[in-house]
This record gives C-alpha cells, structure tokens and sequence, in this order.
C-alpha cells in the first residue's frame, strides 16, 4: 500500500491506509521494533527492495507537494482532493514520528 506512489490511488481507500499509517506509528514507539522499518540486510527473505522508512519518506516529500499545491489553487476542492489532503496531512504526521 505505500508503494502506491500517488494520493489519489491511495486515497482510494483511505480507512485502509490510516490503518497502516498507525501500525506504522506503533511500531515506530518502540525503540525494539524501529529497525523493522529501516533497511533491511541483502539476506533478508523475501527480499525487499525499498524499507518502509524510504518508502513513507517518499510519501512524505509528495504529500508536501501536493499540499503547497492545492493552497496555490483552492478553486480546485473536489471530495477526492479533501480525503488525499487529509491523507496527505497524516503522512505527514506519520513520517514525523518514524523520523
């Protein structure tokens, strides 16, 4: 799900990526379990390309974006635009805490 790379694919089903949004967060309030979404050794199986903490930050960088954007043109509020807005925010928030 966060390799979805858009806002607006991933706001699709908004209800299921807060729900990762906040294991995320979880698992970043334990000092034990951080390393899980840090890079993973090469031997790792199944092998993963990207960590989940370069992937939120990816995340983090679009929903920056997407956000200066729409206060540049706020004549543009869709329903789709309020929920990847509120998505946005949460990543956010999300990457804040992981960080």
């Amino acid at each position: 799900m966060l390799r979805a790379g858009t806002l607006l694919e991933i706001s699709k089903d908004p209800i299921g990526f807060r729900c990762v949004l906040r294991v995320i967060e979880m698992l970043a309030s334990h000092r034990a379990l951080v390393p899980c979404l840090m890079d993973l050794p090469k031997s790792y199986q199944p092998s993963q390309v990207e960590s989940v903490f370069s992937l939120l930050k990816g995340l983090d960088n679009t929903s920056k974006i997407f956000i200066s954007c729409l206060g540049q043109n706020s004549s543009t509020s869709t329903e789709t635009n309020k929920v990847s807005e509120e998505i946005a925010k949460e990543v956010i928030k999300t990457f804040r805490v992981v960080e």
